[in-house]
C-alpha cells in the first residue's frame, strides 16, 4: 500500500544553459559582433496535479549567467563580458511513460516567463563619437523547452 500526502512536496530543479555565438549584422550605424550566454539556474518546483501518470506543476527561483560580447568598436573594449540576472516563472506539464528498474522517466514541456533584473547594455561608440547601444537585453524574456525527468524510486 502507498499512502501520498494530500499535497506534493517542493522539488528543486538545477540547471545550465549555453546561447552558441549569434551573429549581429553590421550595418552603415553599427559594427557586426558575435553574443553568446551561459547561465545556471536553481529552480523550487510545487506539482498541482498530483496524480499519476499525467504532471503539472509551476516553478521559480533565480537565474544567474553571463553574456559576452565579441565585437569591434565596443566601448569597454573588443571582448566584454557581463552579468545577468532574472527570476523565472515556469509552467511544466509531464508525462510518466515507463519504468526501468528504479528509474521512472517523464518527458515534459515547459513554458518560462522571466524578470531581467540585471540587464547591462554593450555600447560602441560611431565615427563621430557617439556612444550608441548595440544590444540591451529586454525587461521580460520568455522561452519554451522540453525535456526529460527521471525520478529515482
Amino acid at each position: 500500500m502507498v499512502v501520498e500526502p494530500p499535497t506534493r512536496l517542493v522539488y528543486f530543479i538545477g540547471r545550465g544553459a549555453y546561447w552558441p555565438p549569434r551573429s549581429v549584422a553590421s550595418v552603415e550605424t553599427q559594427p557586426g559582433g558575435h553574443f553568446d550566454r551561459l547561465s545556471l539556474s536553481l529552480l523550487a518546483c510545487h506539482e498541482f496535479i498530483p496524480r499519476k501518470p499525467a504532471s503539472f506543476a509551476l516553478c521559480t527561483g533565480i537565474d544567474g549567467g553571463r553574456l559576452h560580447a565579441n565585437a569591434p568598436n565596443l566601448t569597454a573594449g573588443t571582448d566584454v563580458s557581463r552579468l545577468l540576472l532574472d527570476i523565472p516563472l515556469e509552467g511544466r506539464i509531464g508525462l510518466r511513460v515507463g519504468k526501468l528498474g528504479k528509474l521512472d522517466f517523464e518527458p515534459f514541456l515547459a513554458a518560462q516567463i522571466a524578470a531581467v533584473l540585471r540587464r547591462d547594455r554593450f555600447t560602441y561608440r560611431d565615427p563621430s563619437g557617439e556612444q550608441l547601444t548595440l544590444l540591451r537585453p529586454s525587461l521580460i524574456a520568455a522561452q519554451g523547452g522540453i525535456g526529460l525527468v527521471v525520478h529515482f524510486l
